[in-house]
């Protein structure tokens, strides 16, 4: 439970090796939803509450469920996204969810889907992961894995191993899984050969353009 002084012990997702800073930016990746917002000059554009791209950041967070007045530290190993977009004159909102597209050109690594039951018993609900063709930049983690989460359907035809390019539906915004409100949970991982190791996502956004 959250309390005042509450240490959180973070050692076990700290990659020591890793810097800290990207070499520099030198990805080509498209915005996973495309929002009107992603076309404003970023040195005049003023944030607001009501003008959200990122909801959630990666790493620890405080989370309070009023349901059942229960706070808590957990690890968040992906970000959030907003159903609340207007995209060329067109609005979305969770009644109205957006598309999510594959940021990277690659081929897909994994599909999760099945019955609403099925989907609700899992953490992370319906999604799709991508592995891109691009590798991380300054060292030797291999091929980027990006997954779009708690999807409320999978597009039509995808399948396991297939090619996909960057700017292709994977599927519609949801809440599938183990979460209360409609949003996009993108995770970007590498692969040890053995298993994905979660990954800060904001390395493969355009820094000033964030």
């Amino acid at each position: 439970l959250a309390s005042p002084g509450h240490q959180l012990n973070v050692s076990s997702f700290v990659d020591a090796t890793y810097p800290n800073v990207e070499p520099g930016y030198q990805y080509d990746f498209v915005a996973p939803i495309a929002a009107d917002i992603l076309q404003q000059d970023p040195l005049s554009y003023t944030p607001s509450y009501s003008q959200r791209y990122f909801t959630s950041i990666f790493g620890p967070r405080y989370k309070y469920v009023s349901s059942s007045n229960v706070d808590y530290f957990d690890f968040h190993k992906g970000m959030d996204f907003t159903a609340v977009v207007e995209n060329g004159g067109q609005s979305f909102d969770e009644n109205t969810p957006p598309s999510i597209v594959s940021r990277c050109d690659g081929a897909i690594s994994n599909i999760v889907d099945g019955d609403e039951q099925a989907m609700e018993s899992t953490g992370e609900g319906r999604y799709v992961e991508v592995m891109c063709d691009q590798t991380f930049n300054g060292n030797n983690w291999g091929n980027i894995y990006m997954a779009y989460r708690h999807l409320e359907s999978v597009q039509d035809g995808l399948q396991i191993g297939q090619r996909i390019d960057k700017g292709d539906v994977v599927g519609l915004m949801g809440e599938s899984g183990h979460t209360t409100t409609v949003h996009l949970k993108y995770s970007l991982m590498s692969h040890d050969s053995q298993r994905r190791i979660n990954v800060n996502p904001m390395r493969t956004f355009d820094p000033v353009a964030t």
